[in-house]
């Protein structure tokens, strides 16, 4: 079955941008820059392979390792290795979720007509739109105006279609709250083995829907109970029916395809993370074990591994998926995993998997559930297996780990193997588990955040939907996904949607988050990432 799956400018000058004035003082980059030189040709070389290296970095999302070997370039004698290196650094400040710090990077760089200028022009405005959706869905809606207000005066004005929705949320129309409501399928199990966490997203639903849509276009759900395929195939025709805009669900694997057929164009937003089942029209909203692995992997290699990185997985779907995921992290850096072993999840003795490891990698990928962790840790020590190797789990690791001390196994002195393990899981939502809990009356089921999410999403939909009037498939491919509180989501053609995942470390008596969980999408990257500058202008 597979619910396995469901676990969950840098100087104190003033900057004039078109009409737009900025006074941004940024501390660490406040340093007086060099006269305007013509550089040398060593010098020239050597800062284009500085910033050749620091781009490679970025499809990587080694954001922080970017920011790290860019940051001594920004004040470069070379103008335009000082303005190509703000550029980027602006890029891998937005990367790590902080706009409003990339857009005090790129004070002191000019807007012209160069393929740089236009660039920096682009990303300047790309930048105060970010960071105006940033202030909105955290409640700043002064902060969000004098973003869009900034953008306005801009003689470049990229991506009109996100400016509109922005300016339109801060006012919205007073007569989308009498449109009627979006009218949104729901097919999950509120009977049967699978009530409990049926049931709870469904109330999470509820509980974040009148907060999401709080003076916009209202949400209404028509919901349907369904345990088995054929109950789920019938709750699509029945929603069909209905003229649904779009449906939420099934929560299993096997029933999508049913269900699938059953809606013919309508969009399905199912909550199952089996990537098998997805594709164009079927959308996931969970979290796949592949993007976990390889947001693992990455973050291992950015701290300090090689790409020297072996894996021990278990039999069977779950497994295959991690390890497509660890591959597709190392095949970016040119690698391979140094050695694969499968083991036997149902076996607490996996010896003999452990032994075909052998040695030669310095961080292994482990994706087991948390509760098995410290006995396999205790064997990869027996075997001697774990001095300087970082384990590196997913979302599986999160079941046991509530970040109080104590409170979990995975921090018990039992399991000290376990000490400076990551792992890549959803954000934790403390204030939603409150919430929910007084709400209800108990904890939620950790499938519940997807609810929450979800309600935030559905909210977003509505919204743009009265505006637009586009159809709901063609808004959820935005290229800027949509805002939710425990993390971007960014639908795709395939239907593998992109989430945010938060890297959590194992500590000594504590849960350590080492990258918070994005709650709105990075901008993409560019091509070329190191656009060329015209040489009368910043030579």
């Amino acid at each position: 079955m597979s619910f396995k799956f469901l676990t969950l400018a840098l100087c104190t000058t003033a900057l004039v941008v078109g009409n737009a004035s900025y006074n941004l003082a940024y501390a660490q980059f406040s340093q007086p820059a060099a006269p305007v030189a013509a550089p040398k040709a060593a010098e020239t070389s050597a800062s284009q392979g500085s910033l050749q290296a620091a781009a490679q970095l970025l499809p990587q999302r080694r954001f922080t390792e970017a920011v790290a070997a860019l940051r001594p370039m920004v004040n470069s004698t070379n103008p335009a290795t000082r303005a190509q290196s703000r550029y980027l650094l602006a890029y891998a400040l937005d990367g790590l979720g902080d706009p409003t710090q990339a857009l005090q990077v790129l004070e002191g760089t000019l807007t012209d007509d160069t393929p740089l200028g236009r660039a920096i022009g682009q990303l300047r405005g790309q930048l105060l739109l970010q960071a105006a959706e940033r202030a909105l869905m955290s409640g700043a809606t002064d902060r969000a105006a004098t973003f869009l207000s900034d953008y306005e005066r801009l003689s470049v004005q990229p991506d009109k279609t996100r400016y509109n929705r922005l300016r339109d949320a801060l006012n919205p129309p007073a007569e989308r709250t009498s449109l009627p409501p979006l009218r949104v399928g729901v097919i999950l199990p509120q009977t049967g083995p699978l009530a409990a966490p049926g049931t709870d997203l469904l109330r999470a639903l509820q509980l974040g829907l009148p907060e999401f849509t709080a003076g916009n276009r209202r949400v209404e759900l028509v919901v349907q109970n369904a345990t088995t395929p054929a109950e789920a195939a019938s709750a699509a025709t029945f929603l069909k029916a209905q003229n649904v805009a779009v449906v939420l669900g099934p929560l299993l694997a096997n029933q999508v395809a049913g269900v699938r057929e059953k809606l013919g164009s309508t969009p399905l937003l199912t909550f199952s993370s089996d990537a098998e089942v997805l594709g164009p029209q079927t959308h996931t909203l969970n979290f796949l074990p592949a993007q976990q692995a390889s947001a693992v992997a990455v973050a291992a290699m950015a701290s300090g591994n090689t790409a020297k990185i072996g894996a021990l997985v278990p039999q069977g779907a779950y497994g295959e998926a991690t390890l497509a995921g660890l591959k597709t992290a190392l095949q970016a850096r040119g690698a391979e995993p140094v050695v694969i072993s499968f083991y036997n999840p149902a076996e607490t003795d996996i010896g003999s998997s452990i032994r075909n490891l052998g040695k030669g990698f310095n961080a292994l990928l482990l994706p087991a559930q948390a509760r098995n962790l410290p006995l396999i840790a205790a064997q990869l020590a027996y075997y001697d297996l774990d001095r300087g190797v970082q384990l590196l789990g997913t979302a599986l690791w999160q079941d046991d780990a509530s970040g109080a001390a104590g409170s979990s196994a995975l921090l018990a002195p039992s399991a000290s193997a376990l000490r400076g393990s990551l792992f890549a899981a959803p954000a934790r939502n403390p204030a939603f588990v409150a919430s929910f809990t007084q709400a209800f009356g108990a904890a939620p089921h950790p499938l519940a955040a997807l609810g929450y999410d979800t309600a935030a999403i559905l909210a977003q939909l509505a919204a743009e939907n009265s505006r637009s009037g586009n159809a709901i498939s063609q808004i959820l491919l935005r290229p800027e996904g949509f805002y939710a509180p425990g993390g971007f989501a960014k639908f795709t053609t395939n239907g593998q949607t992109v989430r945010s995942l938060a890297l959590t470390e194992i500590g000594n008596g504590q849960f350590t988050e080492r990258q918070p969980a994005l709650a709105l999408a990075p901008l993409p990257l560019p091509n070329p990432l190191i656009p060329e500058a015209g040489a009368r202008s910043w030579w």
